[in-house]
């Protein structure tokens, strides 16, 4: 089974047109290419349009695994990086989450230092 890390940035406090660089991030484990196009359905505001399965899994072939999606005006900022992974990790904690349309998925996100620290070094 195919296992994705999805590197979203966490947006800041008043800059809605991502004007402004960020460099807080939120880690989710997604267990296929069907929950990676769920949870970033899920997590992407009402109004912006997600791509299909299929076309996650071509352009992940495309880039060698490691796709980065951004946002701003002139597609300046990363918003989303996406890494495939060899195994599946096991320190992650499901919860649900309710967007604000909502609706309730639920995401695996990492919280614990280590495994963050660990997460990091793959996105290096």
């Amino acid at each position: 089974m195919q296992s994705y890390i999805l590197r979203a940035v966490r947006p800041k406090a008043g800059d809605i047109f991502a004007l402004f660089p960020n460099d807080e991030y939120v880690y989710l484990l997604c267990k296929s290419l069907k929950d990676l196009q769920k949870t970033v359905r899920h997590i992407t505001p009402s109004g912006y349009r997600v791509r299909t399965s299929s076309w996650f899994s071509k352009y992940l072939k495309m880039n060698n695994y490691d796709l980065i999606l951004s946002s701003g005006f002139f597609e300046k900022h990363e918003k989303y990086r996406i890494i495939k992974i060899a195994e599946e990790p096991v320190d992650y904690k499901s919860f649900d989450f309710t967007n604000r349309n909502q609706k309730t998925y639920t995401l695996k996100a990492f919280v614990s230092e280590s495994a963050i620290n660990k997460i990091k070094l793959l996105f290096n």
